[in-house]
């Protein structure tokens, strides 16, 4: 999944973009369909985003994933919650042991749709829900979107080999905590007809 150099607020100018068209593409519908829909004010600013804090802080879209099956994990970044938000993402880094972090996202409505065209790869597009290497998807059927919405984790290869001297293990968070991460997601945003992958 791609890297992008962020602002302050955690967001890339490219993001208050997408939920700029979002907002007036909704306008635009509702006048075509003759329907009632309130603009509101224009949008200058998306919601904070969090630096890296402990992973006992956690109270925003990282909160409530089970931290406790990896002992290596110490740091999150994630954004606060709300069932109106086009894309939730929480991180989560074991940053003493590897430097890629486990990545869990949601895409809803216009930002799901440039989602399943730019993240997933060809073969899988026709998926509700899959797995290619690193990377898992699930979509589900929410409120209001025409498409699937779509729920993405990166999971670091090296969360499966690295540890510290004398220690052993293996990777144990990526799968529960990506399946805990949509459940609750999906929850906030109404959504149903939750397909995920084979959580092996």
């Amino acid at each position: 999944m791609e890297e992008r150099q962020k602002s302050r607020s955690g967001w890339v100018e490219s993001d208050r973009f997408w939920a700029r068209f979002a907002t007036a593409t909704a306008v635009k519908a509702a006048a075509h369909w003759d329907c009632d829909a309130e603009p509101g004010q224009r949008i200058r600013a998306l919601p904070a985003v969090s630096w890296e804090e402990p992973i006992e802080d956690a109270d925003g879209t990282c909160a409530g994933l089970p931290f406790g099956l990896d002992k290596r994990l110490d740091t999150v970044e994630e954004a606060v919650t709300g069932g109106g938000s086009l894309r939730e993402f929480c991180r989560v880094g074991a940053s003493h042991y590897f430097s890629d972090r486990y990545s869990f996202s949601a895409h809803f409505g216009p930002a799901a749709l440039r989602a399943w065209e730019r993240e997933i790869p060809p073969g899988g597009r026709g998926k509700p829900a899959g797995r290619a290497g690193a990377q898992l998807w699930g979509s589900a059927r929410c409120h209001g979107d025409h498409g699937r919405a779509l729920f993405e984790a990166f999971i670091p290869p090296e969360a499966a080999t690295v540890w510290l001297p004398g220690e052993t293990g293996k990777e144990t968070f990526g799968a529960p905590a990506f399946t805990e991460f949509v459940k609750r997601t999906a929850k906030r945003h109404g959504c149903t007809d939750l397909h995920l992958p084979p959580l092996r």
